[in-house]
């Protein structure tokens, strides 16, 4: 009983640690992008930093999934937050130096992300290990509550201290917190599980090619993978137009707010997972979150009052919460504690596989839609209120609606899945008779 209390205490001093880390992160972040799209007014150079955040887990991300199931999970935090701490110094003397450029930035940003993806990759796989199968729902809603927390106390913060004190303030802030963040997860290396084997690059195809081989097993799983690709990347979209779009309507007061609320919404909505005590649905949530995302996103870009930017943008929030929660408590229930590494891993390469490429598209197609815009036709057609941003966030908004509603069908259509305890017994027994 002391064990399954001290995991549990375990459980929740990493979420309240990586939720100090998410602070000072939202605050770099805000803080960065802000500067430099008022510095140089470029959305294309903008869209490169976004860019930068998205590569690193395609890139690293099996690297990051093998050695979670190889070395303890624990010491590939604490190694992540020490780079982060590094990192955010750097960019702090750059921007006192007066040398911190494009170039500069995008290198910084890279590697913060990469450390970032080890990070996710460790605490993902490191939740099963420390809380039972019936707790996931409510842990993970803890998550994304602190999440919504963070976004919303972030831009709030992050907009009162980049207007008064500057973007140095708030990378001091940021190095301030990663470094708490880091002495906590430092202190909880001790409770975690300790995995061994050796690491090379024989015994690293042999565990992926088993890996992929599980998962090849479960159609379902499958199907929400590839779904999660499109929806993801043009999820990945929206957010990199969401700073300009918000900016050119009414400025960076407006943006805190929007983000805020967006925040606000996760926040709600996390705190109502967290509170529920019996098992969800999880397959329901996913797919409901979904389409419910497509026509607040759609919404969204058809908004240009104030509350009605801030009103679907908790929307917007409320549904991420559901999708997260209960995406990752579907993986988390169904994957085996030896593959957890992986299938995060594998989840994290699709997931972000098309984000650069929905980026990098988004900025010839911004032109284009900015010379539609200035026809009168088009003008008429639209009620001559929207801008060249807001016509690209209903159009993803629709994308999303329509990929969401194709991955439904399949889903139902591919059947029911067995659990994964099922599927280990039937192995054992040599009667796993699924396809």
């Amino acid at each position: 009983m002391r064990s399954q209390n001290n995991d549990s205490n375990s459980a929740r001093r990493l979420v309240v640690s990586q939720g100090f880390l998410s602070v000072g992160a939202t605050f770099a972040s805000f803080g960065i992008d802000v500067w430099f799209y008022q510095s140089s007014g470029s959305y294309a150079s903008f869209a490169l930093i976004y860019i930068a955040t998205v590569l690193p887990p395609i890139l690293v991300s099996p690297f990051a999934g093998f050695v979670a199931d190889r070395i303890s999970k624990a010491r590939i935090l604490y190694l992540s937050q020490v780079c982060t701490i590094m990192l955010l110094a750097t960019l702090a003397a750059l921007y006192l130096a007066d040398a911190l450029h494009l170039a500069a930035i995008i290198l910084c940003v890279f590697l913060m992300a990469v450390a970032g993806e080890f990070r996710y990759t460790a605490t993902t796989a490191l939740i099963p290990e420390l809380v039972k199968e019936g707790d996931l729902a409510s842990v993970n809603g803890i998550q994304q509550a602190f999440r919504g927390g963070v976004a919303i106390l972030g831009p709030l913060l992050g907009a009162v201290g980049y207007r008064y004190f500057g973007l140095l303030s708030l990378l001091s802030v940021a190095t301030f917190l990663a470094v708490y963040a880091t002495y906590v997860t430092r202190a909880l290396e001790g409770n975690a599980c300790k995995a061994e084997g050796e690491i090379g690059v024989k015994s690293f195809f042999a565990d992926y090619i088993s890996g992929l081989a599980w998962l090849n097993g479960e159609r379902q799983l499958k199907t929400v993978l590839m779904h999660f690709t499109l929806v993801f990347g043009f999820l990945s979209a929206f957010r990199t137009l969401t700073v300009p779009h918000v900016l050119d309507l009414k400025g960076e007061q407006l943006l805190a707010a929007v983000v805020s609320a967006q925040g606000a919404g996760m926040l709600f909505t996390g705190i109502m997972l967290a509170r529920t005590r019996r098992q969800l649905n999880f397959e329901s949530m996913v797919f409901l979150g979904c389409h419910v995302l497509g026509i607040a996103v759609a919404l969204f870009g058809l908004s240009s009052h104030p509350l009605a930017l801030v009103g679907t943008s908790f929307l917007i929030g409320a549904c991420i919460c559901v999708i997260g929660a209960s995406n990752q408590g579907l993986w988390q229930s169904r994957t085996p504690k030896w593959l957890q590494g992986r299938m995060v891993a594998v989840r994290s390469i699709t997931l972000y596989l098309l984000s650069p490429l929905a980026i990098y598209l988004s900025v010839p197609l911004a032109d284009s839609v900015k010379k539609l815009t200035e026809d009168a036709s088009i003008k008429f057609f639209t009620y001559g209120h929207l801008s060249w941003s807001g016509l690209l966030v209903v159009g993803l908004g629709i994308a999303i609606s329509i990929v969401s509603a194709i991955s439904h069908r399949s889903y139902k259509a591919s059947g029911q899945v067995q659990t994964i305890s099922q599927r280990i017994e039937n192995a054992e027994n040599g009667k796993d008779k699924t396809a």
